[in-house]
């Protein structure tokens, strides 16, 4: 026994629906459905490319910052390359200098009025010093350390 209610399916998207539908209708209505598929996707690969494009974006500030960040550093490094020979060599020309320096204190201070006569007697004071204990150095300058302090010292070269 049959009611009177029809048992075929009255889901739009149903086969039994399509099948009433003449071909322009069914037609209209896939080309409606692949239009919002096709808008929806659109949409999402949109959302995905912006956002990729934003990540790409701080990637490349980022290569620009250390970009920058290294031409400093090879700059600073070439300066310190450079400078650093320089810096060194003249270091070492000084300690080469002063190991051969000698420091005498308790000489009483000239009271000579001209610093070079004072000068002069401090060098005559180091050679009689020298001489009392039999040795003959090559004298290259003598400075007076501070004020009246009584201390000499001796550059040999």
């Amino acid at each position: 026994m049959k009611s009177g209610r029809s048992t075929r399916s009255s889901h739009p998207n149903s086969p039994t629906n399509a099948a009433n539908l003449d071909p322009q209708q069914l037609f209209e209505k896939l080309k409606k459905e692949i239009t919002i598929v096709i808008q929806n996707e659109f949409r999402s690969v949109s959302e995905k490319l912006s956002s990729l494009e934003k990540k790409m974006d701080n990637i490349e500030h980022t290569v620009i910052l250390l970009i920058n960040k290294q031409e400093v550093q090879e700059k600073e490094l070439h300066c310190l390359q450079r400078d650093l020979p320089d810096e060194l060599m003249h270091e070492i020309e000084l300690r080469m200098k002063k190991r051969k320096n000698v420091i005498v204190s308790g000489i009483p201070e000239s009271r000579a009025g001209n610093v070079d006569e004072r000068k002069n007697c401090d060098e005559r004071e180091m050679m009689k010093l020298f001489d009392t204990i039999d040795l003959t150095p090559n004298i290259s300058d003598v400075i007076r350390l501070g004020k009246s302090l009584n201390v000499v010292t001796v550059f040999c070269a």
